[in-house]
């Protein structure tokens, strides 16, 4: 954060663009004193990564990752005020954009997986998104949440909407549109579909398919699939895609209107995965994503 505050203090004469990603909330859970609930003991395994993710754990432990979990959202919420506050200090926040998102969230064994990347429940899918307009921009609101259905896929083009680059530049191959619109009080038409999967195996592809107020995961590999109505169990907790068949297949088409391949077993000619270059490895291997 100051790092970033002070290259935007020295570059501030002209256009910029800034992207601060911040880690924190992020095993392993380590946030300092001061920020949420005290960090407590770990009477068995709650510091031992495997040990949580595959193995039974106690209430307590469970209890205690959840606390040291919100200690590093309150810590990261308290450093994203300290930038805002910084940047509000030095006027920059007058004429500039301000966008909040997550990549994910984590889940904590709703449904019976600690961490991400095993599930495709909305405890990982639904993200936070705040837009701050500049406070000298008098066309949209500020303290308004949209009620409407949007996707991080969204996020870019409504970057390059607000850049004004679509006159002078080809982005026909960005995905999502563009919330320029619903930032300013426009209603749309229609919903916008949003899609999410996991990356392709040899022998497995889930995704989920969410629209209309629903929420449809497809097992691909176990040629299983779940519904869920959001708007009376959003929870996720009751499977009513026998009740709703047709629905049900309705939603399973929407990827492919939209283009997206859903098959579970790769494209055509089982092609290899690109290979990764050893430095692009070792960052991955250190942030956890590769063993």
């Amino acid at each position: 954060v100051a790092v970033a505050s002070s290259w935007i203090s020295r570059h501030r004469r002209r256009p910029f663009f800034v992207l601060l990603h911040l880690m924190d909330p992020h095993w392993p859970y380590t946030a300092p004193g001061g920020y949420g609930p005290a960090r407590g003991q770990c009477l068995d395994d709650c510091d031992d990564l495997v040990a949580m993710q595959y193995r039974p754990s106690s209430d307590a432990s469970r209890l205690e990752v959840r606390r040291r979990y919100q200690a590093e959202v309150a810590f990261t919420d308290h450093a994203l005020g300290d930038f805002y506050d910084r940047l509000g200090a030095r006027g920059i926040l007058d004429q500039a954009w301000l966008i909040i998102t997550s990549d994910h969230g984590e889940e904590f064994w709703e449904h019976g997986s600690f961490l991400h990347g095993h599930t495709l429940y909305d405890e990982l899918l639904r993200v936070p998104l705040l837009v701050v307009p500049p406070k000298t921009w008098a066309k949209g609101m500020r303290g308004v949440t949209v009620a409407e259905q949007v996707r991080l896929e969204d996020i870019a083009p409504t970057v390059v909407d607000i850049a004004g680059l679509e006159a002078s530049h080809d982005f026909s191959t960005v995905d999502g549109a563009s919330l320029l619109g619903l930032i300013e009080g426009e209603k749309e038409e229609g919903e916008r579909v949003a899609v999410a999967g996991f990356i392709r195996t040899a022998d497995n592809f889930n995704y989920a398919v969410r629209v209309r107020g629903h929420k449809l995961i497809v097992w691909a590999g176990k040629l299983f699939a779940q519904l869920f109505d959001l708007r009376a169990d959003p929870g996720e907790t009751s499977n009513v895609v026998r009740e709703h068949r047709y629905f049900a297949a309705w939603m399973r088409k929407r990827p492919a209107a939209l283009g997206l391949d859903t098959s579970p077993r790769g494209s055509p000619g089982g092609a290899s995965p690109p290979r990764l270059e050893r430095d692009m490895a070792g960052q991955l291997r250190g942030l956890g994503y590769l063993d």
